[in-house]
C-alpha cells in the first residue's frame, strides 16, 4: 500500500523543516509527499527543493497563489497512492502515524479513517502539547452508522478538518470531491461533506497521530479579509442544502456556525490590518444585517451560546451600533490577552 501526502505551502519558511522531517522519519516508508508551492515569496521554495533533492519521494509542484484549497486540488491530481492524507505546512506527525494508518487501512479497507490530534503551542522555542481530543475506537459499516455518530464526532472536532483523516483515493474520485473555488473559509468542511453522504465504511481511532500547531499570527480570525462574509454565506447555503437533503437533524450546527462566522466578520473589521473608515465599517455591518439569509438564520430557535444568541437578537433588531461596539471591544480584549 502507498500513501500520498499533500502539503500546500505558502510563505512557511519557519515551519517546513519540522513538517518535512516528521514525514521523512516515519516508520512506514512507502509514501510520496506532494508539496504544492502556492506562489511563496519567501525561501519556502528553496527549502522544499533542498528536501526534494535529499529524498526522491518528495515532489514539488509549482502553482500561482490560489489559496490552500486549490493547492490541495492540484496536489490530489498528482497523487498515485492508494490512500491520501493532507497536512498543513506548519504541523507535524507522530513518528509512527503512517505505519498505524496503513495497518488499519489494510485490515478494514475503510473509505475514511478519522484520527484525533494533539494541539501544540510554541513556548520557549519548543512545541508543547496543550490538549488532545481523542474518542474511543469506533467503526462504521453503513452510512446510517455514521449518521448516528455524527454529533459526537462533530463535538470532538473530528469532522471539519482534512488534516485528521486518511482518505481512500478511489473513494474521493468516486464522489467527485474537490475543494471549492471562490471560498476562502471552511474549504475543508465543504470538501468533507461531499464525502460524508456516501461514506459506508469508516474507522475512528483513539490514538492522536497529528500535531496541529496553534498560532495567532496571521490566522484567519486575526487578519482582515473583505470577502469573508461572502465566503461564509456561500458555505452556509451549500451546507444548509446538503444537510436538508442528508441529515436534517444537524442543521443546528450549520445555523450556529453561520452566526459565529458573522461575529468573526464583524470582529475582523477592527483588526490592525483593516484600513476601512468608520463609515465603511458601518456600511459592512449594514450589508450583513440586511442580508436575507442572515436575517432568516437569526430567527433560528436552536442557537447555542450567549454570543450567538445576542448577535441574532441584535441582527433581528438592526442594532448596528451595538454590533460595532461589541466587535471593537472583542478585538481590544483579544489584543490585551496576547
Amino acid at each position: 500500500m502507498k500513501i500520498s501526502i499533500v502539503v500546500p505551502v505558502y510563505n512557511a519558511e519557519e515551519y517546513l523543516e519540522v513538517c518535512f522531517r516528521s514525514i521523512i522519519k516515519q516508520t512506514f516508508f512507502n509514501w510520496e509527499l506532494l508539496v504544492v508551492n502556492d506562489g511563496s515569496t519567501d525561501s519556502s521554495c528553496e527549502i522544499c527543493e533542498y528536501f526534494s533533492n535529499k529524498d526522491k519521494r518528495i515532489k514539488i509542484i509549482q502553482s500561482n497563489n490560489q489559496g490552500p484549497g486549490i493547492a490541495r486540488n492540484i496536489g490530489m491530481s498528482y497523487a498515485t497512492g492508494d490512500y491520501l492524507m493532507f497536512m498543513d505546512s506548519d504541523d507535524y506527525l507522530e513518528h509512527n502515524s503512517l505505519e498505524l494508518l496503513e495497518k488499519i487501512a489494510s485490515n478494514t479497507e475503510a473509505e475514511i479513517i478519522f484520527y484525533p490530534n494533539y494541539t501544540d503551542k510554541m513556548e520557549d522555542e519548543k512545541y508543547k502539547v496543550v490538549k488532545d481530543n481523542h474518542l474511543k475506537d469506533m467503526e462504521f459499516l453503513s452510512n446510517s452508522d455514521f449518521v448516528n455518530s455524527y454529533r459526537l464526532l462533530y463535538e470532538h472536532g473530528y469532522l471539519h478538518p482534512v488534516w485528521n483523516k486518511l482518505y481512500k483515493l478511489s473513494f474521493i474520485h468516486l464522489c467527485n470531491a474537490i475543494f471549492p473555488s471562490g471560498i476562502n473559509v471552511s474549504e475543508d468542511y465543504i470538501f468533507n461533506i461531499q464525502l460524508y453522504k456516501h461514506l459506508q465504511k469508516g474507522v475512528v481511532l483513539s490514538v492522536p497521530l497529528y500535531h496541529y500547531v496553534s498560532r495567532n499570527s496571521g490566522s484567519i480570525t486575526s487578519s482582515f479579509n473583505n470577502e469573508r462574509f461572502n465566503s461564509s454565506k456561500k458555505v452556509y447555503l451549500y451546507s444548509k442544502k446538503f444537510f436538508e437533503d442528508w441529515n436534517e437533524a444537524e442543521l443546528i450546527h450549520v445555523n450556529n456556525e453561520f452566526i459565529t462566522n458573522i461575529n468573526v466578520c464583524i470582529n475582523n473589521l477592527f483588526n490592525d490590518d483593516c484600513k476601512l473608515s468608520r463609515r465603511e465599517k458601518f456600511a459592512v455591518i449594514q450589508k450583513i444585517i440586511n442580508d436575507k439569509f442572515v436575517k432568516d438564520c437569526s430567527y433560528s430557535s436552536n442557537l447555542k451560546g450567549l454570543r450567538n444568541r445576542l448577535t441574532a437578537f441584535l441582527v433581528r433588531n438592526k442594532q448596528k451600533l451595538i454590533l460595532m461596539g461589541i466587535g471593537k471591544l472583542t478585538r481590544s480584549i483579544g489584543k490585551l490577552s496576547k
